[in-house]
């Protein structure tokens, strides 16, 4: 099984633009973040079908300080490219954190290199002001291995009796 927070081995002029983009979606989220630029307005990026969109929310301190963090490093590796492939194996968990924070704030998956874009995925984002019943944020009887799932879930206020469930799986994940 696959690290969670893992990110591809990418070389040379891969590797570079990863970091590139990694680097701007940062930018934009602090931006953002900021008052830097207008918090509800779209970004729209080469390669992506839709215009992304930060969910603000998810813009929670711990993710902005790993931002910031991550921001820092990834300067160095900007500025000097060459050193990113010999420090590939310290970088990736890096790496993979960053891209595990911002698919969350953007709602998106970021592919690299070879990554496939038919990767099984399920996104849910449920934002319920005051939860009396039950909210499933998925609901299923199996749910397949390697299955990319980016769940987001708010609830102002649940009520006594109420039930906030991110997932339900009624058999197995294979």
């Amino acid at each position: 099984m696959e690290d969670p927070i893992s990110f591809p081995v990418l070389l040379g002029a891969t590797l570079t633009g990863a970091i590139t983009f990694l680097y701007g979606r940062i930018g934009a989220v602090l931006d953002r973040r900021a008052g830097r630029t207008p918090a509800g307005e779209p970004e729209t990026l080469e390669g992506y079908d839709e215009p992304l969109q930060i969910q603000s929310d998810a813009l929670t301190s711990d993710r902005v300080q790993r931002l910031e963090r991550a921001a820092g490093t990834l300067s160095v590796y900007r500025d000097h490219p060459e050193l990113a492939e010999a420090d590939i194996e310290k970088l990736r968990p890096t790496l993979g954190q960053l891209r595990q924070d911002l698919e969350t704030i953007y709602g998106t998956r970021f592919l690299f290199g070879d990554e496939q874009s038919d990767r099984p995925g399920i996104n849910v984002t449920q934002i319920t002001e005051d939860l009396h019943g039950q909210q499933r944020g998925i609901k299923a009887k199996q749910i397949a291995h390697g299955t990319n799932i980016n769940l987001h879930q708010r609830s102002n206020t649940v009520h006594p009796g109420g039930d906030l469930t991110g997932i339900e799986v009624d058999g197995t994940i294979s």
